[in-house]
């Protein structure tokens, strides 16, 4: 099976479907995790758990970080190709795909901004329709 097939029929691109009991199998061992992290957390002291948990928020931060920038450049990647030569646009169509994806990093931007600043961020919907 190739990998766009793949994905089409899992509906995520390099994951399999999971059934039912590997479900229920990942989220017992999630709770699992949980219960055993919280545990280990209820007997710190306050200024030892503070740290543990700010030292995850970074690992978590920059694994997660990694991934989802990897992925938006690879996906603009794939958008810059909708504009070579294999394919017919209108201005009106290559101005609303810019303005959407501008928007998108202006989002970005402003969120990174207001959370250093000590605000809140809130999550951008975005639907193109060309």
């Amino acid at each position: 099976m190739s990998a766009t097939s793949h994905a089409v029929k899992t509906g995520v691109a390099g994951r399999k479907a999971l059934t039912d009991a590997e479900r229920k199998a990942n989220e017992a061992k999630r709770e699992a995790a949980r219960k055993e992290r919280q545990k280990k957390l209820d007997t710190m002291p306050d200024a030892e758990r503070i740290a543990y948990v700010n030292a995850e928020r970074t690992a978590n931060f920059k694994s997660l970080g990694s991934k989802r920038v990897t992925n938006a450049v690879v996906a603009i990647a794939r958008i810059k190709n909708l504009a070579n030569r294999s394919y017919n646009f209108t201005p009106d169509q290559a101005d609303k795909v810019v303005s959407l994806l501008q928007d998108a990093v202006d989002d970005v931007i402003s969120a990174f901004k207001a959370r250093l600043a000590g605000g809140a961020t809130k999550a951008a919907k975005v639907k193109l329709e060309l």
